[in-house]
């Protein structure tokens, strides 16, 4: 959420999915990054805040009928929380002098109200701004004229070029965005939403083929470029990107020259490090369990994993090439 108050910003995580920004606001920068979450659907003004130990039991005359035009969003457990919660929505709705054709827009809900009974605060807010619900639908491989069946949901993809491309960069410049393992170019899309310049690498030709067509389908022809290479030889300069993000692969889609997934991800692992900037970033799926030994031998680190179904649990590892460099 967004506070209305001035000072060093600070972000709180309330719950899952749920975080307080507090302080001066680059309202711009915040928008940016909030339309780059996966899942973020609200942004929120704080407009109030109480003690919920404030608040009677007893429900304000009207209150119940407000239900229906408030989003309210509840954290943790108390006895006669309802009772609590109608309380709290009546006092804050009776305190802004609000009219009926406020409280009751025509289109969606305006108003927001948080209840966290674990720290005994309540908010009260109005809703900036709400990202549609099927806002990855229209992307979603499905939908493109080129599909193949391992292809990344657009969720997922954005969620891989969100941690790779989380280093420093002038917002001024075009930064490179690369996928040694493009398949049809889920994650090139979303980099290329994003602005950078994305660079995919796969080594069949009719994949290649069948991005540059998702790609113009998207309108993003003129920031993908497609190289038509094995991963293992990248045709790349040294230093020459600024964030990989990639799914390698494996299992029934591990044909590549003959060799096993694991021997074609460390191959590509040693030109990746070779062709990214010393304080880019890459990011990459892989089996859970694969390989892990090795992977760390190489100077990765394991962040999460994300169950897919029954019969395939993935890993999301970075590649630690190299630290930060310091302050000057």
């Amino acid at each position: 959420m967004l506070r209305l108050l001035s000072g060093s910003g600070v972000v709180r995580e309330l719950s899952r999915n749920l975080y307080e920004v507090e302080g001066s606001v680059d309202l711009g920068e915040l928008m940016e990054h909030a339309y780059r979450s996966v899942t973020l659907s609200d942004v929120i003004v704080v407009r109030e805040e109480v003690e919920i130990g404030d608040c009677t039991l007893e429900a304000e005359p009207g209150s119940k009928e407000w239900f229906r035009s408030v989003k309210i969003v509840i954290i943790g457990e108390k006895p006669n929380k309802v009772r609590v919660v109608n309380c709290l929505l009546g006092k804050f709705i009776q305190k802004s002098n609000l009219s009926l054709g406020e409280i009751y827009p025509e289109h969606g809900q305006r108003f927001f109200l948080l209840v966290d009974f674990a720290r005994e605060k309540a908010y009260w807010g109005e809703i900036f701004h709400s990202f549609r619900r099927d806002r990855f639908t229209y992307r979603s491989p499905e939908k493109r004229p080129y599909l193949q069946f391992s292809a990344l949901s657009p969720k997922l993809a954005l969620f891989l070029v969100n941690l790779s491309t989380q280093g420093p960069g002038s917002s001024n410049e075009t930064r490179t965005f690369l996928d040694p393992f493009c398949g049809s170019g889920s994650t090139l899309i979303e980099a290329a939403l994003l602005g950078f310049y994305a660079v995919g690498v796969e080594i069949h030709y009719r994949p290649v083929r069948g991005t540059r067509r998702n790609a113009i389908f998207h309108g993003l022809y003129e920031r993908v470029d497609l190289i038509l290479s094995d991963a293992s030889m990248l045709p790349l300069r040294a230093n020459a990107v600024d964030s990989i993000a990639f799914d390698p692969p494996y299992g029934r889609l591990a044909s590549a020259k003959g060799r096993s997934p694991d021997e074609t991800l460390k191959l590509a692992l040693r030109r990746v490090k070779e062709a990214l900037k010393k304080r880019g970033s890459c990011v990459f799926l892989y089996p859970y369990e694969g390989a892990n030994a090795e992977l760390r031998d190489l100077g990765c680190e394991e962040i999460c994993w994300i169950r897919e179904h029954s019969s395939l649990t993935r890993s999301v590892w970075r590649s630690c090439f190299s630290a930060p460099a310091g302050p000057p």
